[in-house]
């Protein structure tokens, strides 16, 4: 559906496209834990999320992204009205739409946090197009997580329990080449009300972690467009063993590396985002808790998922 990749993680990505570039994986390892940014190209008025050091424009706080969108809006209105310039009422901000999933039956899903960014008013709506108000519970103040909570809703007929099942991680980091599975609401034009499943494969881990055995990033072969951030990404056995994060910049990797990488997306490792809900002591499950009565399948990963809906 995050606009939101970094000489490191770009260099890590066109090693998986051109294995034999051996200096490219100390530069991957040097920067592959920095944060998404907002990349502003000036000459095309675009605002991308990406990792920090593949933006080849102005990087933007969040404050200074959500001004410049917001006189994009208002450029954008103003060519296409008729009306003189003191008579034209300022437009209404655009609705931006992202991905959440459920980690538990409590109504507490993961996002991506540029996905929440800026907005003034948040719901998930499920794949009835039923929908509830959302909140902001934590945000991680260096990596694209958020934690978000849910409100049930009596004038739906469900309420928030039978709506989604929640996901269960995977205790094990992917293989390289491993296959893969991105869940989420892509944005092709219109909105999408039911969620999309986009197949790929493990192409690069990032190993700048938390520790000395936890990646930060998985990166994976697969086609994501914008509206896929925050979204779940499924092992072949329906377990989660990351969050999609941000699409790479095709242009800027060339335009660093010499190699045109395609389709390539990126995601945060299980084990980090693991961390980030025991430091909220928010609950989840894992592959192999016993209490849990049967295993997922993949086909279970669009029960799991919701459409975040953000009003700026």
């Amino acid at each position: 559906m995050i606009e939101k990749t970094l000489a490191g993680i770009v260099i890590l990505i066109a090693l998986g496209a051109a294995s034999s570039h051996a200096q490219g994986v100390d530069a991957a390892k040097t920067e592959a834990s920095s944060s998404t940014v907002s990349c502003y190209d000036e000459a095309r008025k675009i605002i991308q999320t990406t990792l920090r050091g593949a933006c080849a424009g102005t990087i933007l706080s969040t404050e200074e992204a959500k001004s410049i969108r917001q006189n994009i809006l208002r450029e954008r209105a103003r060519r296409a009205s008729d009306l003189k310039p003191d008579a034209r009422a300022a437009p209404a901000l655009a609705m931006r739409f992202g991905t959440a999933f459920a980690v538990n039956d409590k109504g507490q899903f993961l996002s991506a946090r540029h996905v929440v960014d800026g907005c003034t008013s948040l719901f998930i709506a499920d794949a009835k197009g039923n929908r509830w108000p959302a909140s902001i519970a934590a945000l991680d103040p260096d990596l694209d997580m958020a934690l978000l909570e849910m409100e049930t809703n009596p004038a739906n007929a469900e309420d928030l329990p039978a709506a989604f099942d929640y996901v269960m991680f995977r205790t094990a980091l992917p293989g390289i080449d491993e296959p893969v599975m991105a869940v989420g609401f892509p944005e092709q034009g219109l909105p999408r009300i039911r969620p999309d499943r986009r197949k790929g494969q493990i192409s690069a881990l990032s190993d700048q972690g938390p520790d000395s055995e936890t990646p930060f990033y998985l990166a994976f072969k697969g086609s994501v467009r914008g509206g896929n951030s925050g979204g779940p990404l499924f092992d072949e056995a329906g377990y989660v063993t990351g969050m999609v994060i941000a699409k790479a910049n095709t242009a800027a990797i060339f335009q660093t590396s010499g190699t045109l990488v395609r389709n390539t997306a990126f995601a945060i490792s299980a084990p980090v985002l693991m961390r980030f809900l025991n430091d909220h002591k928010a609950p989840f499950w894992l592959q192999n808790d016993r209490d849990v009565p049967t295993a997922p399948t993949v086909d279970d990963g669009p029960k799991t998922v919701g459409r975040v809906i953000c009003q700026p």
